[in-house]
């Protein structure tokens, strides 16, 4: 069971960094056809986010 858990946290981890160096490129970048394609892999990478959030939920309120 715990071992699914920290499976879901790892990978969350991984999405947060993900998403932090997307801002980062965001912020150096003055194209705004380039800016409009980080802020739509931006918006992706926080709707995934949200389905790990919404897993870990779930399964944290099945086993607990």
């Amino acid at each position: 069971m715990a071992k699914k858990l920290k499976e879901l946290k790892k990978e969350h981890s991984v999405f947060n960094e993900k998403l932090k160096s997307l801002f980062k490129d965001l912020k150096k970048e003055k194209d705004s056809k380039k800016r409009s394609d980080i802020f739509h892999r931006i918006e992706q990478t926080m709707n995934e986010m949200n389905g790990i959030r919404s897993a870990i939920s779930a399964y944290i309120k099945k086993h607990l």
